[in-house]
């Protein structure tokens, strides 16, 4: 089957794009932190929560919230309405990142956002992804870790994980949202 000509050039700029930020034999994008700052909206994709051990999936709610990112230098700053400051999240390669809540087997990147790379048409492995990390204090009992992965200049998917300082506890949250703008 033959496909129309026309139809084969509205479809090359999409995938150029998706790979755009394909940072392949260790190549680094000098101006994605400055690409990114702006306004995104994010939706909640999972939430999950532990406590005492016990797994709780919170139903999603649809609806998109506003987190701005900001730039300064190669540093991302990001905030929203849960943040009581803004979180620096510096490049990071996190292929090696676990991803799992107590209770739960190992939780690879690949794994826990395979199904979503796939259903946005991103072929570039998960490590070759530009990536930030940070961390921020919530209260004096747990730490927050900001996970940032960037698929195009107009997607981004972060995991945000709770863990308890006192690690002998089993309690923990996990979200995974989908920004875009």
């Amino acid at each position: 089957m033959r496909m129309p000509l026309i139809l084969v050039l509205a479809l090359t700029p999409t995938f150029a794009l998706a790979e755009d930020y394909c940072l392949r034999n260790g190549a680094e994008h000098p101006a994605l932190a400055v690409d990114l700052a702006t306004d995104w909206q994010g939706e909640v994709v999972q939430f999950l929560t532990v406590t005492d051990g016990k797994p709780q999936i919170i139903p999603r709610d649809n609806t998109r919230k506003t987190a701005s990112f900001t730039a300064k230098g190669q540093t991302l700053n990001f905030t929203d309405a849960t943040t009581h400051s803004p979180v620096a999240l510096e490049p990071a390669n996190g292929s090696k990142w676990d991803f799992a809540l107590p209770g739960e087997a190992p939780l690879k990147a690949e794994e826990l956002l395979g199904p979503m790379l796939v259903s946005a048409s991103i072929t570039c492995p998960i490590e070759f992804l530009p990536q930030y990390f940070g961390t921020s204090r919530f209260g004096t009992s747990a730490l927050v870790e900001f996970h940032a992965y960037v698929l195009t200049r107009h997607h981004m998917l972060m995991v945000i994980q709770l863990h308890p300082t006192e690690q002998a506890t089993a309690n923990g949250l996990r979200a995974v949202i989908d920004f875009t703008r």
